[in-house]
């Protein structure tokens, strides 16, 4: 596990940071408009 640093992070790797942050969660949000788990299609079956 990485040691805490107990300076901040630049302006820069913050950014850097929520941009990762961003992308995972909109790739997921377009994954989820499209998949559908099994469970609901056996529901629906």
């Amino acid at each position: 596990m990485k040691e805490e640093s107990k300076e901040d992070p630049s302006d820069d790797e913050v950014e850097d940071y929520l941009d990762k942050i961003w992308e995972n969660w909109s790739s997921r949000r377009m994954c989820e408009k499209t998949h559908k788990p099994n469970y609901i299609k056996k529901k629906n079956d």
